[in-house]
């Protein structure tokens, strides 16, 4: 069965959207299936954003956490084995590649280094843990990212960590941020006040 070609519209709205949204509402959006949106997707060689791919795996993140939840040891629960020593068989067969006490891994690194990732962003390592430099630098000055938000960089320098070039605006936002430049001057500009004047809403509404 041949398929349908999409109208100019609708594959303009394809490739506006689908970098920074779930390919279900996309596919919505357009009264198309899924599978139609991903065929595509490739032949249009599209992919997903950076930042909503990043934002996506910490919500996956987040869900797998909760689900383990249940699973987990429950403070204070004694381990079956506790206090059993490793029997002199077993302690022979793995004893060549046990740790020793105060050895660390070949790859480790103490906190405060620094590395890129694989979409050129810049990380640095707080309490053992690598994380997003720019955001870093922003919660150090403003506190904890809300929930639902993205720090970003007004000149679009992913190396410009100046606090002022530093912007924390919702994923809403952020899709605009990164679509605006396809559409004409005039209407650029009604969309960035239609931002702002929904953020002063919720702004209010949480006070």
């Amino acid at each position: 069965m041949k398929r349908r070609k999409l109208t100019p519209n609708q594959e303009k709205f394809l490739i506006e959207n689908y970098p920074f949204r779930y390919a279900k509402d996309v596919a919505i959006d357009l009264g198309i299936s899924l599978s139609s949106v991903y065929n595509y997707v490739h032949s249009l060689g599209l992919k997903k954003d950076p930042t909503f791919r990043r934002e996506e795996l910490n919500r996956q993140a987040d869900r797998l956490r909760s689900l383990g939840t249940p699973g987990r040891f429950k403070k204070g629960i004694v381990p079956f084995n506790k206090g059993q020593k490793m029997s002199n068989e077993v302690y022979e067969k793995v004893k060549g590649t046990m740790f020793k006490k105060g050895q660390r891994p070949a790859n480790w690194k103490p906190d405060g280094s620094e590395r890129i990732d694989k979409d050129g962003y810049a990380m640095v390592k707080v309490n053992g843990k690598f994380i997003l430099k720019h955001k870093h630098v922003w919660e150090l000055v403003n506190g904890p990212m809300p929930k639902g938000h993205a720090v970003v960089f007004k000149d679009r320098n992913k190396f410009n960590f100046n606090i002022e070039n530093l912007e924390c605006i919702t994923r809403e936002q952020l899709m605009l941020r990164n679509t605006i430049h396809n559409y004409p001057s005039e209407i650029v500009g009604a969309m960035k006040l239609l931002a702002n004047l929904k953020k002063k809403i919720n702004a209010k509404e949480q006070n």
